[in-house]
């Protein structure tokens, strides 16, 4: 996932997507990495800033490649994650 997330943002696009569905794809891709801190023994809050970060330096990149840097890729990144984060407590607090 973190591959083809990394390759995807680092291809030019052909045209803007309408509506700025870009930004529910990166809601999406950063849940299921959100999702995944469940199967590893690290806080949520360092998850959180590794992934971050990560998706800080492929904005930082995307000039090398035809894009261009966005904030607001940054903001729905991070708003992915936290909903992945989020929905494995929810669901450990359930199960207890």
């Amino acid at each position: 996932m973190l591959v083809v997330a990394c390759l995807k943002s680092n291809v030019p696009e052909l045209e803007s997507p309408p509506i700025r569905m870009d930004l529910l794809y990166h809601i999406g891709a950063y849940s299921v990495l959100g999702f995944f801190w469940v199967f590893f023994r690290i806080s949520w809050k360092l998850w959180f800033v590794l992934f971050f970060i990560q998706g800080l330096i492929i904005e930082v990149i995307q000039p090398s490649f035809g894009r261009h840097f966005e904030w607001i890729d940054l903001v729905f990144n991070s708003l992915g994650l936290l909903i992945g984060i989020l929905v494995v407590k929810l669901l450990k607090v359930k199960k207890s």
